[in-house]
C-alpha cells in the first residue's frame, strides 16, 4: 500500500474518528477499502491521472496527481516515492476539523508548504 503523507493521515484518521462516533461503520470501511483499492491502481499503473479535481481548479499548482477512486479524489506526489497527499469527497473536501471555513489554498498552503511537498 502507497504511504500516507503525514497531513492525509491526519485527515483520514480524524475522518474514521467520526464516522466511529456516528456508528457509520460501513462508511469506515469503505474509506479504507478506497485507499487499498487505490493504492492497487497506482501500482498497477492503471490509475488516469488528472491536474487537479474539477472541483478545484486551482490545486493543479501544486503539481500533484489526482485520480477518482469509488466518489473520492485522492492526490498523490509524483516521482517515485509516492505517497498519498489528500482526499477529498465528491461531495466536499475531507479535512481535519480546524481547516473548516478556511480557503482551499490555506490548506494546501499547509499541506504541500510554499516550496513543494513537506513530509
Amino acid at each position: 500500500m502507497l504511504e500516507l503523507a503525514p497531513s492525509a493521515e491526519q485527515h483520514v484518521l480524524s475522518l474514521i474518528r467520526h464516522y466511529r462516533r456516528k456508528h457509520r461503520f460501513e462508511a469506515e470501511y469503505r474509506l479504507i477499502k478506497t485507499l487499498e483499492d487505490a493504492a492497487r491502481v497506482v501500482q498497477r499503473g492503471t490509475a488516469k491521472f488528472h491536474p487537479a479535481p474539477p472541483r478545484y481548479p486551482s490545486v493543479a499548482k501544486y503539481g500533484l496527481l489526482w485520480f477518482k477512486e469509488w466518489h473520492y479524489w485522492i492526490a498523490i506526489t509524483s516521482g517515485e516515492n509516492r505517497q498519498f497527499v489528500a482526499l477529498f469527497s465528491m461531495k466536499r473536501p475531507i479535512f481535519h476539523g480546524r481547516w473548516r471555513g478556511r480557503a482551499l489554498h490555506d490548506l494546501w498552503r499547509h499541506a504541500v508548504g510554499p516550496h513543494g511537498l513537506v513530509s
